[in-house]
């Protein structure tokens, strides 16, 4: 082991049979752990970047199943995501 690969060490990568590949960031506290990635997202018809709390050995069934209901059920959220998108505009724009 080389001292570059003490200092930088190669990320974590697993692959999970919903998600796909999910790269595991490693932080201090590890209540702050998460997988990043892209994956597809049936209501866009292409892919999205995704944050999923967690540790090794990856995300859970909840998290898999919460993921697969979101895709289905999602025209029944629009207009709740909506009113909070523009909740936070009007705050920003308050405190600009």
């Amino acid at each position: 082991m080389g001292l570059f690969d003490f200092f930088f060490k190669k990320p974590v990568v697993i692959n999970d049979e919903l998600f796909g590949q999910l790269r595991f960031v490693n932080t201090s506290d590890t209540a702050m752990n998460f997988f990043e990635g892209y994956t597809f997202f049936k209501p866009a018809n292409g892919n999205i970047e995704i944050h999923v709390e967690g540790n090794l050995p990856g995300p859970d069934e909840e998290q898999k199943q919460f993921y697969l209901t979101l895709q289905q059920d999602y025209d029944k959220y629009v207009p709740q995501i909506k009113t909070a998108i523009e909740t936070e505009f009007r705050h920003w724009q308050d405190i600009s």
